[in-house]
């Protein structure tokens, strides 16, 4: 068999190139680059998806992150608990608004943020940025009273979780506001960089519009100081054409999550994603978790089918972060993690006799391991 690739990209590519090719072409043809229709129609497109009332295109997931926490004026310093699970640019951005990052733990079913461990660390907190990981939502109401009861602000990174509900809310409900990601390999990816801040509060999403573009909401005249975080048209463009598609895209994710349940159910030496109760996953990412992970690892791509980590080091632990003075076992299950998680090819090109040959290598491979 060919290859398997974690995303395959090329292939949404040719499913989509026609609808592609002409949006590129307007866009040349007109010479609009920077803002204009485009965007504006992709952020009211995508708030409506979202279910949320207003919408701002930006440059990355990670610049959503820090101007969300700009906009919100977040003060100097300011402690913002974080997962220790998660992609750095959740704990990055904090740093970039001028706050530091206060790490927590998380839970061992679902790999979501530890609220036990958050209760600990709560005192002198400004906000809690939780994260949808790998798809699945975390549940905005229980976040937002535990955020109450310790006057914290409730934040959501999104980035991996477009189209994703809680107990038929959509990701972001609750939150001040929710940060998505438009990175390529995301399930609404650009062709390149770019991001999005969503909020049912329309003041904080026109402060990230001044904040994207020099503070001006006319040319040449700054009202605040911001920076160059814009979303470019043809970016937009490009997403409005997949965002058409998302929902069934999501739904095939669905299904071929569904595939690998049944054909590694049985499987020893393995453990499944976990759906929590009330759950709409989008499956960014179906991880499992192995004790001979990097062995298995290795096994798949001799394979050729190219398997990933989501994350292999957590993130206290990262060496940027040296300066908290955190050790290891100071976060266990995270650090557990780094070390037993696997992400399966998941895309919405993935043919079902792939995942069956897939689940069948692995199964082949534990069985003797």
């Amino acid at each position: 068999m060919e290859e398997i690739v974690l995303v395959d990209l090329r292939a949404q590519y040719q499913d989509l190139k026609e609808e592609i090719d002409k949006e590129l072409q307007e866009v040349f043809a007109t010479a609009s680059f920077i803002g204009g229709p485009r965007v504006e129609a992709f952020e009211e497109e995508f708030a409506r998806f979202c279910g949320l009332a207003a919408c701002a295109g930006v440059s990355s997931g990670t610049d959503a992150l820090a101007l969300g926490l700009s906009a919100l004026e977040m003060p100097p310093d300011a402690k913002v608990l974080v997962p220790a699970n998660t992609f750095i640019a959740t704990a990055s951005a904090v740093c970039q608004a001028g706050g530091q990052p206060v790490f927590v733990d998380v839970e061992e079913n679902g790999f979501l943020i530890d609220l036990a461990d958050a209760e600990r660390k709560a005192k002198n907190a400004w906000a809690i940025l939780a994260v949808d990981l790998y798809g699945q939502g975390v549940d905005g109401k229980r976040l937002l009273d535990f955020a109450q009861s310790y006057n914290l602000l409730f934040l959501e990174d999104a980035a991996q979780a477009h189209g994703a509900k809680v107990h038929n809310q959509p990701v972001g409900h609750y939150a001040k506001w929710a940060a998505f990601s438009f990175y390529p390999g995301k399930n609404l990816g650009a062709a390149g960089d770019a991001g999005a801040l969503c909020s049912n509060d329309p003041e904080v999403v026109q402060r990230v519009k001044l904040l994207r573009n020099h503070g001006c909401p006319t040319k040449y005249h700054s009202e605040i100081l911001g920076g160059n975080f814009r979303l470019d048209s043809l970016q937009a463009g490009i997403l409005r054409i997949k965002l058409k598609y998302l929902e069934q895209w999501n739904q095939k994710r669905r299904f071929l999550a569904s595939l690998y349940h049944q054909y590694l159910q049985d499987c020893p030496k393995l453990q499944l994603p976990t759906t929590l109760p009330g759950r709409e996953h989008v499956f960014h990412l179906y991880v499992v978790r192995t004790p001979v992970r990097d062995k298995l690892l290795q096994f798949l791509h001799s394979q050729k089918i190219f398997a990933g980590l989501h994350y292999p080091v957590a993130l206290p632990l990262q060496k940027c972060f040296a300066y908290l003075g955190h050790k290891e076992g100071d976060f266990p299950v995270a650090e557990r993690l780094a070390k037993e998680i696997l992400s399966l090819p998941l895309h919405p090109y993935l043919s079902e006799k792939q995942v069956e040959y897939i689940s069948d290598k692995i199964t082949s491979f534990l069985k003797s391991a």
